[in-house]
């Protein structure tokens, strides 16, 4: 198929977010889950074959009773919404869906990436519905922007670290700590939902003087959902 060079990149890198997402990538998981393909196996049968279709690189991982759904897809239009909300209500339990757009090749090493207002009406329908939706163009999947020099060390909190990073801020609500946007790449890569707390480490200037210590600057951060109205989000 054409393209393959980017498409191949960008598989890989969604196998990369899993394991940062501490999901087993690897093989199927015992119990009730079906087995899943080697990644790499799925990759070489997919684009050896030039008739390929993009849907052939859907997979599914699993981390204990949670589970991701990727879905690739050419371009996200009204119908394929449609088709993709239908698939994911087959399953009995809501799960984490996430959509991968090629679009269209638009010059060297870009693709046009579209997606219409009734798209994401749609699915924030599926959304109510206790998915969790991420909506990724392939443009965002040819690198991996946690692994970039500048950016800071981003780690999900659990509940107890957030209800003592409440506690500090002396509000049971949380309109004292500073916000981050889900979609934010590091939060979006990382499968941040809104209502989580992100614990930023940033290294701090005395790490140069000690190199065998590091030394971090701390911060926290609320992942949040709202949005300027010109912009959409799920």
């Amino acid at each position: 198929m054409e393209n393959c060079i980017p498409i191949k990149r960008a598989y890989n890198n969604v196998f990369r977010m899993f394991k940062d997402r501490k999901y087993d990538v690897a093989t199927a998981n015992s119990g009730t889950q079906p087995q899943q393909p080697q990644p790499q196996a799925v990759a070489d049968s997919f684009f050896e074959n030039p008739s390929s279709t993009i849907s052939g690189l859907n997979c599914t991982v699993y981390k204990k009773d949670k589970k991701i759904q990727t879905y690739w897809i050419d371009e996200l239009t009204s119908e394929s919404t449609r088709n993709i909300i239908a698939f994911a209500l087959e399953n009995k339990q809501p799960f984490t869906l996430i959509i991968i757009v090629v679009g269209k090749r638009e010059g060297e090493g870009k693709f046009e990436f579209k997606v219409t207002s009734q798209s994401y009406n749609l699915l924030k329908d599926l959304v109510k519905m206790q998915y969790t939706v991420q909506v990724f163009s392939i443009n965002e999947l040819l690198y991996i922007p946690i692994d970039h020099e500048l950016v800071p060390q981003h780690i999900i909190c659990g509940k107890e670290t957030k209800e003592k990073v409440l506690s500090a801020y002396s509000s049971s609500k949380t309109s004292g700590i500073p916000k981050i946007h889900k979609d934010d790449p590091s939060c979006k890569w990382l499968g941040a939902t809104s209502g989580q707390l992100i614990k930023i480490l940033r290294p701090n200037v005395y790490g140069q003087f000690f190199p065998q210590h590091k030394f971090y600057d701390i911060t926290y951060r609320l992942v949040v959902d709202t949005v300027s109205k010109d912009k959409k989000t799920l």
